[in-house]
């Protein structure tokens, strides 16, 4: 068995699960990889609601970590983010993931500035012929496969 979680304390133990997801979307702030993080946080008025936010800063993003176990509206900022055309990334639910691929069928600014995975193997996601986040060991790699019988691979820590 593998564990993963961030190297900084209060990064670990004050955000989810160890605090990977907040350790990694800070990593893309601190590269400029992206310019700013979509995601959702506890409401400043009402802490047992989510709200969607754009965080600029690894301080920002910190102060918002989280998870939120109640229904959050993350994609409803999508068009704020869309609106600034930087490069961003986004913490969502699986669901949120699936409806943001078919937004960028038709919106080329999504496909222009989300961040993702298939930016560092350079490839177009019509080439990707297998997808799998984990599987294959705990937590296992994510691995991409092309149709013309490429893969890519990255273990759980790179991801």
């Amino acid at each position: 068995m593998q564990e993963a979680w961030a190297s900084d304390p209060d990064t670990r133990f004050r955000a989810a699960a160890g605090g990977v997801l907040t350790a990694l979307a800070a990593h893309l702030l601190r590269s400029s990889e992206a310019r700013f993080i979509l995601h959702c946080a506890a409401g400043p008025q009402a802490p047992m609601r989510s709200v969607w936010c754009l965080s600029d800063t690894p301080s920002q993003l910190l102060q918002r970590a989280g998870s939120r176990y109640s229904p959050s509206d993350t994609l409803a900022g999508l068009q704020a983010a869309l609106d600034r055309d930087e490069p961003f990334a986004v913490i969502a639910k699986p669901c949120d993931a699936g409806a943001l691929r078919e937004v960028a069928k038709t919106d080329q600014r999504l496909a222009r500035n989300l961040v993702a995975v298939l930016d560092d193997c350079k490839l177009s996601e019509t080439y990707v012929a297998l997808s799998r986040y984990r599987g294959h060991g705990n937590p296992g790699p994510t691995r991409i496969e092309t149709r013309d019988g490429r893969a890519f691979q990255k273990t759980h820590v790179e991801m």
